[in-house]
Parts: structure tokens; sequence; C-alpha cells
């Protein structure tokens, strides 16, 4: 929630989209749940996608 600057609700609403379509896994322990993704191949695109909307400024 601190680093993306998104109200807990929020949060939960986008990890229930990513898991209903098979782009992260849960594990729970305890009270908690620990979300994974679940194909590393999807790390690369979502790093560039990050870079074009607002991802760190290279100016």
């Amino acid at each position: 929630m601190e680093v993306l600057q998104v109200r807990k609700a929020n949060l939960s609403q986008h990890l229930t989209i990513l898991r209903n379509h098979r782009l992260v896994k849960t594990r729970r322990q305890g009270t908690n749940i620990y979300y994974s993704i679940m194909d590393p191949r999807i790390v690369e695109p979502c790093k560039i996608l990050h870079e074009f909307w607002g991802g760190k400024s290279k100016s």
C-alpha cells in the first residue's frame, strides 16, 4: 500500500483481478496472504509498462 500509494481496498480489488486472470498466485500463512507472480516471464513486460506509464523519470 505504501509503495503504490493506494488504499487497502483498492489494492485488494487489483490483486483479486490479477488472481482471477492467473497472473498471481496466493499462499496463506496464518491471517496473512502472500502473492507471487505466476509466470516470471511477465516481469519484464511489467517493467517496460511501468517505465512507460509513470515510472522513474529518465531526465
